[in-house]
């Protein structure tokens, strides 16, 4: 028995799909000296190398206008409103998508 087959690794087969490219983008995090503390690597997919109208139909983007932002905030400050701020880390990491999407294997 194969190593593919003892850890049930999934057979490539043949799709419509055009595969996306991968790279691995390397990082370190160093200290308040400037020491480096600890490498990071995350393996990411080349989605600038999309097809529009075949690997995607529509892009979007949530992003407030800096006129509207002024706006709002001088709203507040005339209202007297409470403003707070907030951040989802990893929004963009942790959102659905509805596409099928392959990407080819990278190797070290």
């Amino acid at each position: 028995m194969g190593s593919s087959e003892e850890f049930k690794v999934p057979k490539l087969e043949e799709t419509n799909y055009f595969p996306w490219s991968c790279t691995y983008v390397f990082k370190e995090k160093k200290n308040q000296n400037g020491y480096c503390e600890k490498f990071k690597t995350r393996l990411v997919a080349q989605g600038c190398k999309q097809i529009p109208g075949i690997d995607f139909e529509e892009t979007y983007s949530p992003v407030i206008y800096k006129d509207t932002l002024r706006l709002l905030l001088a709203l507040a400050v005339e209202k007297g409103w409470e403003c707070e701020h907030l951040d989802v880390n990893s929004g963009y990491l942790n959102s659905p998508i509805q596409e099928t999407v392959f990407m080819e294997q990278q190797y070290c």
